[in-house]
């Protein structure tokens, strides 16, 4: 049997966002590249909506975490989902909290094949050196994202 997936698109400042959901879960999060026919179910409309109200400043955290993760990746993407908004963590902080000290650079991969761009904050993740490293959407969007949360937080941010 053929799975049908749902497609919404949401036009942003920095760019086009392709929201990707099944009948039952949301499958992605990403930069729209490309032309999508847009095929919306009620997933993919509750999550644009939350988008919306993020970009515009008036949502701080996600209520949609059904994600279909598992292993290593889940234990790293479910650490970077406790991220404040407004704050930043290294991927060596992430590695460490997840109990693989040394597993810096598996950390920085799994944050790179992030299904979820977003709503699982891995933008909120920069290197030991304070620097913006690699993100999904390009260091621009990522740079974007953090001072988009720095306007509109009330503490001083770590990054």
């Amino acid at each position: 049997m053929r799975s049908i997936v749902y497609c919404s698109l949401l036009k942003s400042e920095i760019g086009d966002i392709l929201i990707t959901a099944n009948t039952s879960k949301l499958l992605g999060i990403s930069f729209a590249e490309e032309v999508y026919t847009i095929n919306e179910n009620e997933i993919t409309r509750y999550v644009k909506k939350e988008l919306e109200e993020y970009l515009q400043g008036t949502r701080k955290y996600f209520s949609f975490y059904d994600f279909d993760i598992t292993g290593f990746q889940a234990r790293v993407l479910e650490e970077v989902a406790k991220i404040p908004y407004g704050r930043c963590m290294t991927y060596k902080q992430i590695a460490k909290r997840i109990g693989s000290p040394t597993s810096s650079r598996a950390v920085a991969r799994a944050i790179a094949a992030n299904p979820y761009l977003i709503i699982i904050p891995c933008h909120r993740v920069i290197g030991s050196d304070g620097k913006l490293h690699g993100y999904q959407g390009g260091i621009e969007r990522k740079k974007y994202l953090l001072l988009l949360e720095r306007k509109y937080t009330e503490i001083d941010t770590t990054c």
